[in-house]
């Protein structure tokens, strides 16, 4: 006589389920080697699976970190020993597009005997992106401008807009 649910017999999905419960190491076992065998339609099921609940996954994920700092700390240390290049390109994002262009020695000569736009300095010039390569800028002769390299060290991917507001800000900041 087959298991039942009230007066209903079980459907199989109820028993692969209470088999689960029941067998968890061969459950396990036997989950590892379908996800060996079969590993593209686990990824793409996984990736499915966490677009559909992507702020309930994010929420997990933060919650995991927050209750394990040092274990977080530590895998994101061997992350990047494990492949530094890739963790620099990451931070460095540069949108490339389809056509390069080329900058002319003419060109060069004409932006590196300007002053640098922020100071007026002559001195250590180097070039800058009006619009950084990081917010979608491109590497073109009217994207270029010189600045010298402590201005463009501290102006860093944001615009000349956006770093002069910056510096009036700090200044009215401690004039006050």
């Amino acid at each position: 006589m087959p298991a039942l649910i009230g007066n209903k017999p079980l459907t199989a999905a109820e028993r692969s389920r209470r088999w689960r419960e029941n067998n968890p190491e061969k459950a396990r076992a036997t989950w590892k080697r379908w996800r060996a065998e079969n590993s593209e339609k686990a990824r793409e099921s996984s990736r499915k699976s966490y677009a559909k609940n992507a702020d309930a996954e994010r929420a997990k994920d933060a919650a995991w970190r927050e209750a394990n700092r040092e274990l977080s700390r530590e895998r994101a240390r061997e992350s990047y020993w494990r492949d530094p290049e890739k963790q620099r390109n990451r931070r460095h994002v540069r949108r490339v597009t389809e056509r390069e262009f080329l900058i002319l020695p003419s060109e060069l000569r004409r932006l590196y005997s300007q002053p640098c736009m922020a100071c007026g300095s002559m001195d250590d010039q180097s070039l800058d992106h009006v619009v950084p390569l990081a917010r979608g800028g491109q590497h073109t002769i009217g994207n270029l401008q010189t600045l010298c390299l402590p201005c463009n060290v501290k102006k860093g991917n944001r615009t000349m807009m956006e770093w002069r507001l910056g510096r009036v800000a700090r200044r009215n900041r401690k004039a006050a």
